[in-house]
């Protein structure tokens, strides 16, 4: 095995370096190729300067004292260590370790292998605040490593796990969601309002600002503070509504609220339908309790039954069927 040792290498234009035994500089080495199959040592000070214009290939282990620069690609089965910057224009490929203690650019590609169980990682360490975090590929899985636990895993199959390294589904968090402007799941939704909600279901419509869809299909909401909870094609375009569930009910008033049934409609203020279907409130602070076919156009009154029609505010309306 044979030793190459000196104090300082000037630039050697158009020539290639191949050392098949063991190469040390203690000084600056500046170089268009170098190949190395032994073990390497190139600078003794962080001040030493190692310059490659070519590509550097080496199969043993490389000590890099001082700044790193390679215009050309880093082919590596052994170990490298660069005690400084390290700048790469090319490729590099690296079944064994690589580690940089400054800086570390990168204008190409970079390959790692490993034939460990564990897989190929990266590792970023901050020695003085004695801490660590780790990129790491595990066969076909990669994980997002800080402080010894798997933040975040992204498995073979696609799924991403927070908290958890087994997602059974396409986004899975084990802990708590915190957003600050909208949130939309579903299928086909749309949401343009501003801190607006869309739960769930398909084909539901958010235009307005701090509103909210629970789920079902084809239900809008276009008002400012309104909600639909489910149901279908229901819709708030009064300010301050809630509709909870049913098909085919509007609110079109301030403030106002139907709890269900289907084709029922408030127009008034601060007025609800509980329930039933195709009733109407057309007056303020009005109740309708359910049944079908009530008209409500009297402030402060109530109906109770079904095929009634309101005549005077400040009163309760009560369908009775005689008795035989």
């Amino acid at each position: 095995m044979s030793l190459l040792k000196v104090n300082t290498i000037t630039p050697l234009t158009g020539s290639i370096v191949n050392i098949s035994g063991s190469i040390e500089i203690s000084g600056s080495l500046s170089l268009d190729g170098i190949d190395v199959q032994g073990n390497t040592i190139l600078g003794n000070s962080i001040t030493d300067t190692v310059q490659i214009s070519g590509s550097l290939s080496t199969t043993g282990s490389s000590n890099l004292v001082g700044d790193v620069t390679v215009t050309g690609s880093v082919i590596n089965s052994g170990n490298i260590t660069s005690g400084g910057n390290f700048t790469n224009e090319g490729n590099i490929s690296t079944e064994g370790d690589l580690t940089v203690s400054g800086s570390f650019n990168l204008s190409s590609s970079m390959f790692l292998s490993s034939s460990t169980s564990g897989g190929a990682f990266i590792d970023f360490i901050n020695s003085e605040a004695s801490s660590s975090s780790r990129i790491n590929s595990n066969v076909n899985d990669l994980e997002i490593i800080t402080g010894d636990t798997t933040q975040i895993f992204v498995s073979s199959s696609g799924n991403i796990g927070i908290g958890t390294i087994t997602p059974s589904n396409t986004l899975e968090v084990s802990g708590s969601i915190k957003g600050t402007e909208k949130l939309t799941i579903g299928v086909l939704q749309t949401n343009s309002g501003n801190n607006a909600s869309v739960a769930g279901g398909i084909n539901n419509t958010v235009s307005g600002d701090c509103t909210f869809i629970g789920g079902g299909q084809d239900n809008t909401v276009d008002s400012d503070y309104s909600a639909i909870l489910g149901g279908c094609c229901n819709q708030t375009p009064g300010g301050n509504s809630v509709v909870v569930a049913g098909k085919s009910n509007t609110v079109a008033g301030g403030c106002s609220f139907v709890g269900g049934g289907s084709d029922n409609c408030v127009t008034g203020n601060a007025s609800s339908i509980i329930g039933g279907c195709t009733n109407t409130v057309t007056s303020n602070c009005g109740v309708i309790l359910g049944g079908i076919n009530n008209t409500l156009s009297h402030n402060d009154a109530v109906l109770i039954g079904s095929n009634l029609t309101s005549s005077e505010d400040n009163f309760v309306y009560v369908y009775q069927r005689s008795r035989l």
